[in-house]
């Protein structure tokens, strides 16, 4: 089947989006019994010395350091980009990191020159902006090496948050590009599980869908129980086309679909809805004592597969009435005025 143009271009962007970047930053954690900082820190970076990073990242300063079981933290991690025609350091570091000045220390972190451009196709490391209010105590030096690991690298936050000659005042905020976060393989399973989560949490609109299904499903039962089945057919056919459906309601709605193309006299739409239902429950036979036999004539129980043990699979077809099952829906009494 040839897929129309729209829905290849759509598929191709989102490819292109996932490929792009690499968004690993910042992935959350929920803390559980006997957690502490250092702990955390040893599982997802192999480092204890990390705990003050992750303490700054949550606002856990100074005594307040205690965690919760159930608070929510944010663990720093670096992200990646993958360079597009185009784009430039000043370009990236506008887009990625905020302004075109911290261009030269993006560059910097990528072991490259600033005035190098990066090549298209080359992946580039993004630094985790780690952000940081100052107090009387703080100094561009111990703050270098509290977060960067070094004293040389205070001129980095002075050229990253644009400070030039000035001295630091205390409530000021400032950002620290941390780009040494290598992940163990247990905070890299961790950034994955998270994203995967993230991801889900963003299909909001199918789950306001799926969740509005089950009234549609609701009612579709009612049109078929009292006879309505043109509208039953319209009714099933939009909720399997435009509807996101768990699989319960699917098989229901299959099932009742069924009932309704028998009532109709509609044998082909009947059969597919057969095969349908049986293909989601290929080991639920049809009870004989409760189904309409006009039912049965269409979808046969003979069609489903048992195994050895009498139990239904795909290899062989044995009908087995002895082993039959209470349907959900679609009983005689329901179908024999049909």
């Amino acid at each position: 089947m040839k897929l129309p143009p729209s829905i290849v271009l759509c598929a191709l962007g989102v490819g292109l989006t996932y490929l792009l970047t690499v968004d690993a930053q910042a992935f959350p954690h929920v803390v559980q019994e006997k957690d502490t900082l250092a702990e955390l820190t040893t599982r997802y970076y192999g480092r204890v010395q990390y705990e003050r990073l992750l303490a700054a990242a949550n606002g856990l300063t100074g005594t307040a350091r205690g965690l919760v079981p159930g608070q929510p933290l944010e663990v720093p991690a670096l992200s990646y980009h993958r360079v597009q025609p185009n784009e430039t350091w000043e370009t990236l570091a506008l887009m990625l990191l905020g302004g075109v000045h911290r261009s030269v220390v993006l560059a910097q972190i990528n072991d490259q020159q600033p005035w190098i451009q990066p090549e298209i196709g080359q992946l580039i490391v993004v630094p985790y902006n780690l952000a940081w209010v100052t107090n009387d105590q703080d100094s561009l030096a111990t703050l270098a090496y509290r977060f960067l690991g070094s004293t040389k690298y205070a001129y980095r936050i002075a050229q990253y948050n644009q400070l030039g000659d000035d001295a630091l005042k205390r409530g000021q905020v400032l950002l620290f590009p941390v780009s040494d976060l290598a992940l163990t393989a247990e905070g890299r399973r961790a950034a994955d599980a998270a994203y995967s989560r993230m991801t889900e949490h963003g299909q909001g609109e199918q789950f306001e869908q799926q969740r509005g299904a089950s009234a549609e499903v609701t009612q579709l039962a009612q049109d078929v129980h009292g006879g309505r089945y043109i509208s039953a057919v319209a009714r099933g056919n939009k909720l399997l086309s435009h509807v996101e459906l768990s699989e319960p309601s699917r098989t229901h709605i299959h099932l009742l679909l069924l009932e309704s193309y028998v009532a109709l006299d509609a044998r082909g739409p009947a059969r597919t809805a057969c095969e349908a239902y049986r293909a989601l429950e290929p080991h639920k036979p049809l009870d004989p004592v409760e189904t309409s036999p006009k039912i049965l004539k269409l979808c046969p129980n003979d069609q489903l597969h048992t195994d050895d043990a009498g139990l239904p699979n795909e290899q062989d077809r044995t009908k087995r009435p002895g082993s039959l099952e209470k349907p959900t829906s679609t009983s005689a009494k329901d179908a024999t005025s049909l």
